[in-house]
């Protein structure tokens, strides 16, 4: 896991070198089917001393159904 010096800014951008350098989980499946998710997902994890922080970027063909 990617230690950081500093902590990532909560803003919602995935721009910061934190980010970049960090692991990339992707291509996850659906649990009851065992097939692909139908809108993908990817995730980064990050630390420093005191804390975890996750980004996610969510792949969802209808925003405007998330509520």
């Amino acid at each position: 896991m990617n230690a950081v010096d500093q902590p990532p800014v909560i803003d919602g951008a995935l721009s910061e070198s934190c980010w970049q350098r960090a692991p990339d989980f992707k291509d996850f499946f659906q649990l009851a089917t065992d097939q692909p998710a139908a809108a993908q997902t990817e995730a980064w994890v990050c630390r420093d001393d005191a804390w975890l922080y996750f980004a996610l970027k969510c792949h969802d063909p209808d925003v405007g159904s998330i509520r």
